[in-house]
């Protein structure tokens, strides 16, 4: 037996997966005896024959042969083992006759094809074994805190894509036995999970590519650079010359008491939100908060000038749960690669005796939870990035990345004054919902589940705040969290993201230099863009030159044509399993990814004044993004177009249905598989790949349609409006963490993708209300299918109404929109007026701007105000009196809501003489619906001075008989109105 030459196998079988190099000399050698060794000569020799009990003074048996279906417990008869801190080593062997593995083998390539290498190792070794009674399976791997026998348990019970996983399942259940590996030596709690990781490894590359084993051993990415790229790196920094020696300072201390008092507001929030249960995340404790503090308080500043901060998604629930470790000093996976990577950057850079090695400045998304609050999250991180003032942002999170790149911190805000002061710390909510008053989520979702590879490492200069000089410089870096994802591409993204990292110190060195010679961060936005442009320029020019900008678009490229040849692999393949198994295949669904609101819309009319508003607005953020190197993903257009300013583009924008989500006209312009196929061939065209209907949620969304496909019948069919809609209108539910809307009723939950599937069911769980008297109430909810499919008629409703009979005011034709309905009844025409009615108070009073603020819908959404409302305009002796406005009257600006309703003077007939508006009037007020009292504002005196939606209300219970006095004809004499 050579022991030398053992070891250099293994060796070179981690070489060749660009693992970390362990040489001869790694103590972690001496954790074998000769038995061990005599193990590995077998199983490097030739793994399928290889037999356990010929080695009993390594392996123990652990006396249990498992074959437990899916969610099974451990058989009575296993030993028991106490579990410990210690890592358990184990192997698990399964026995088969060459045919049977032959069969195995056959199937395992029909549904599990993209895994061909492995399915050819083991036949390749299977040719010279044909007289072998019995082959051997061999899985290793290693335990902590558990027992080699409950892991498997643990492998076999949850459903995953594993190669260990999936040849369970081909095999039909094989049985597994389960071999202890004893008599190791210097294997202790105090060990480090590296040095665990490493013994692990070697099993499994004695086991050799026949092991059921797909990734490297460890818990830790094992993953090294090659000569190659050392010597890429070594040429880039002494070229930027990375060894130079700055003086770092740290902030001003009123600076760093900002931060403080940052992230100690943030909690104090969140902790609120906690006890009260307005939100569901764990509380934070001060150990958590002190940690985010000393993370997030930058050490790389020169000048008084914040180098660059790392933005990264959420911490780990590890993390989470330790809370004294930074992310720099944190030992979960993520973080430990990126420490040895930068270390990495550091020792092989030349002559760095004399530089002081830091980390970038870190900073979470979700940095006080590992759970996602994102209207909480988004204006937090605004808030310490307008502090910190980085002049470089390295983001380690698609998510993070695609808030910057559509400029959410600027567009996002809505009220300049409360803004400032949320900004400034001189005010903060005291309540989750006031940030809806101040913040705007509502953008486009699409943008969030794009892809972002061809941007990781390309600098560009982005938007971290609504002022003009809230610019720095922005690189994308993959998280390291998706190595672990799929073994198949961990050595790729490995690679881009040491290159990204090589980036990153790339465009560090160039600010700090610039900073080290005096220049200083420009005051006004000009400057500050052209200083900024500078650098990026500088950027580009040495990242090109040095070939680092070639090798990392060779491992985006190579990346992504090798995810393109898995993923069309693994397509194919569960197909044929669902051919197999002759069950329809359940699909994961990437729905929205964020918490999002309203989607950009096509405003205004065809042709109209607000789309070309609309569209020069478009074009002005698009020539704006390209000046700073963005994307203009930002500004959808169709495959045929090419950018925005072109004219055909305009041609196209403006001729857009009004209200339609301006991505999913884009991506469906000349692009739609199904636009000549018939009924029959459209179901088929879904059924076979598993989408809409057939999908994952086959009933729920069956269901969903088929109820939506029946209102906006009802909506649109003369005689059903009269006799089946309700009296209230229908409802639409609009959910503000998953952006779905759907068709409301008491028994219908939603389902919300967002957060792990909860059921809501109120608008306190966070569902928005939108109260539906026709079909163009849901404008979102009726496709172009279905317009085709119903055989529906289209009115112009500007039309309709200048052929009514003694009409005084006459629009132009297509001012005011369509009207919709089904078929040919003596009804239609009425049916069609009332509608055009409808459509004219909208035009109405969306253009008055004196009504828009209290245009809020919420006012008729009670059915008590409802009630009200009829019973006052259906009593001559209340109608004659004067309505009046009402808010939310508490002093405190910080804690007023926004409440609005109006008032009605009496609640009956006999109460005529009693006073228009009572001095007692209460509302239930903020989250804890304590009473608070009312102040008053404007009396309305006729129709046309109503909120919109009280208009709308008025005239739709006028058309279903509910009113029978014409509330467009109501006018109260001024002299009616006696002061409170």
């Amino acid at each position: 037996m050579d022991i030398n030459n053992i070891q250099l196998r293994i060796i070179e079988r981690r070489a060749q997966r660009s693992q970390r190099p362990i040489n001869q000399q790694h103590p972690i050698w001496n954790s074998f005896n000769d038995d061990h060794y005599h193990m590995f000569q077998e199983l490097l020799e030739n793994p399928l024959t290889f037999n356990p009990a010929d080695h009993p003074n390594v392996l123990h048996h652990t006396n249990v042969v498992l074959t437990p279906a899916i969610g099974d417990d451990l058989p009575e008869n296993q030993d028991v083992i106490q579990t410990t801190d210690v890592p358990e080593y184990y192997l698990r062997c399964a026995n088969f006759t060459v045919p049977a593995i032959g069969d195995i083998l056959n199937l395992y390539e029909l549904s599990h094809s993209y895994d061909i290498d492995w399915i050819n190792h083991v036949r390749g070794q299977l040719n010279d074994l044909a007289n072998v009674p019995l082959i051997t399976i061999i899985y290793a791997g290693f335990t902590h805190r558990s027992t080699p026998n409950m892991r498997l348990v643990h492998d076999i019970s949850h459903r995953s894509a594993s190669r260990f996983r999936n040849f369970y399942e081909v095999a039909n259940n094989p049985q597994w036995q389960v071999y202890q590996v004893l008599n190791l030596t210097n294997i202790t709690e105090d060990m480090s999970l590296v040095e665990a990781g490493y013994i692990e490894d070697i099993l499994i590359k004695s086991c050799g590519p026949t092991a059921l084993n797909s990734a490297n051993g460890g818990f830790y990415i094992d993953w090294h650079p090659n000569q190659d790229l050392l010597n890429l790196w070594t040429t880039v920094a002494e070229q930027i010359n990375y060894s130079q020696f700055f003086v770092l300072n740290r902030l001003s201390y009123q600076r760093e008491q900002v931060i403080i008092q940052h992230f100690n507001d943030q909690a104090n929030f969140i902790r609120q939100q906690s006890t009260q249960r307005v939100i569901n995340a764990p509380t934070p404790n001060n150990i958590l908060v002190n940690t985010a503090i000393r993370q997030g308080t930058p050490q790389n500043v020169l000048n008084n000038q914040t180098v660059s901060v790392m933005v990264g998604k959420d911490i780990t629930q590890r993390a989470f749960a330790i809370a004294a470790h930074t992310f720099w000093e944190d030992a979960s996976v993520s973080p430990h690669f990126l420490q040895e990577i930068y270390q990495l950057l550091y020792s092989n850079a030349p002559n760095t005796q004399e530089r002081h090695f830091t980390y970038p400045t870190f900073v979470d998304l979700f940095s006080l939870s590992p759970q996602q609050q994102f209207l909480i999250s988004m204006p937090y991180l605004c808030r310490y990035i307008k502090v910190t003032k980085p002049i470089i942002i390295i983001t380690l999170s698609h998510q993070v990345f695609s808030m910057f790149d559509i400029d959410l911190f600027k567009t996002a805000w809505k009220s300049r004054d409360v803004r400032s002061r949320f900004l400034e710390q001189t005010t903060s909510p005291n309540n989750f919902t006031r940030f809806g008053d101040f913040i705007r989520t509502g953008y486009p979702t699409t943008a969030f589940e794009e892809t972002y590879r061809e941007y990781i490492g390309e600098v560009s200069i982005v938007m971290y705040g609504p002022d003009d000089t809230d610019l720095a410089l922005m690189i994308p870096m993959r998280h390291p969290g998706s190595l672990r994802h799929d073994p198949a591409l961990a050595h790729y993204k490995a690679e881009e993201i040491f290159l990204v990292a090589c980036c990153s110190n790339v465009l560090d060195m160039i600010v700090r230099r610039r900073l080290h010679n005096g220049e200083v961060r420009p005051n006004e936005h000009g400057a500050l863009l052209q200083w900024l442009q500078d650098i990026r320029n500088e950027y580009n020019r040495i990242v090109t030159d040095n070939d680092l900008h070639r090798r990392l678009n060779n491992i985006k490229n190579m990346l992504q044509t090798r995810e393109s040849t898995i993923l069309a692999l693994r397509i194919a393949d569960a197909r044929t399993r669902n051919n197999l198994n002759e069950q329809r295949i359940v699909q994961r669904q990437y729905g929205p990814q964020t918490s999002r609101s309203e989607p950009l819309r096509f405003l205004g009319e065809i042709n109209g004044t607000i789309r070309a508003n609309q569209l020069q607005q478009l074009r002005a953020i698009y020539q704006d993004r390209q000046a700073r190197g963005r994307v203009n993903r930002i500004v959808p257009c169709p495959l045929q177009i090419e950018n925005p300013v072109e004219a055909v583009y305009r041609t196209w924008f403006m001729n857009a249905r009004p209200g339609t989500i301006i991505y999913r006209v884009a991506n469906a312009t000349g692009n739609n598989p199904m636009t000549n196929l018939t009924e029959e061939e459209r179901d088929e065209y879904l059924r076979r790949r598993s989408m809409g209907r057939y999908g994952a949620s086959a009933n729920r969304q069956v269901n969903e349609i088929q109820r939506t496909d029946n209102i906006l019948r009802i909506l649109m069919d003369p005689t059903q409006w009269n006799d089946q809609v309700p009296d209230s209108g229908f409802k639409i539910a609009h959910c503000m963490f998953c952006d779905h809307r759907f068709f409301k009723f008491h028994n219908v939950p939603h389902i919300c993708p967002e957060l792990d599937d909860t059921p809501m069911n109120a608008q306190s769980d966070g569902l928005n209300y939108t109260l539906v008297f026709y079909a163009h109430d849901a404008l979102e909810l009726l496709s172009d299918d279905d317009v085709d499919l119903m055989e529906v008629e289209e009115f112009d409703a500007a039309t309709e109404i200048n052929n009514a009979a003694n009409r005084v005011v006459h629009y132009e034709a297509g001012s005011l929109g369509v009207v919709y309905c089904i078929g040919r009844t003596d009804t239609t025409q009425d049916f069609v007026r009332m509608m055009a009615v409808d459509k004219e108070i909208i035009y109405n009073t969306e253009g008055r701007i004196d009504l828009v603020e209290r245009d809020d819908e919420f006012v008729i959404q009670t059915q008590q105000t409802r009630n009200a409302l009829i019973n006052y305009f259906s009593t001559p002796n209340l109608r004659q009196y004067p309505l009046c406005e009402t808010r939310c009257g508490v002093n405190d600006l910080n804690d007023r809501c926004n409440y609005y309703s109006i008032r009605i003077p009496a609640r009956s007939g006999s109460s005529r003489n009693r006073r228009p508006i009572l001095r007692n009037e209460q509302h239930k007020h903020g989250l804890l619906r304590r009473q608070a009292r009312c102040t008053f504002g404007e009396y309305l005196t006729e129709f046309n001075r109503l909120p919109m939606s009280v208009q709308r209300f008025l005239w739709f219970a006028y058309c279903r008989r509910l009113l029978t006095y014409d509330p467009r004809d109501w006018q109260v004499d001024p002299v009616m109105y006696r002061p409170n």
